[in-house]
């Protein structure tokens, strides 16, 4: 959306550009606090990043179970309908030698 104008909470619309004198670093504004500020934003920013490390974590993992989930046609196969496709009976298939 063209022209919109979303609130920050320091009052600019975000995505703007703030004037600073050339050198200084947008952790480096002035603050009568001494500095507070610089702190809190590296510690918002860490916190940001930790977060969403843990989304990206959470999506790898659920990655297989969405697949699966949109792929699957619900359609299950009991052992002895399997057997019996291939012409075996649950006997033959005890009998076999185990391969250890």
């Amino acid at each position: 959306m063209a022209g919109a104008r979303r609130g920050s909470d320091q009052g600019r619309p975000l995505g703007r550009p703030v004037r600073r004198p050339s050198g200084q670093s947008p952790l480096e504004e002035d603050d009568p606090v001494g500095g507070a500020r610089k702190l809190a934003v590296q510690v918002r920013c860490a916190e940001r990043l930790a977060a969403l490390d843990e989304a990206r974590s959470d999506l790898r993992d659920l990655a297989p179970v969405f697949t699966r989930a949109a792929t699957d046609p619900g359609e299950r196969v009991s052992l002895d309908g399997v057997l019996d496709t291939f012409g075996l009976t649950r006997e033959q298939l005890n009998a076999l030698p185990d391969e250890d």
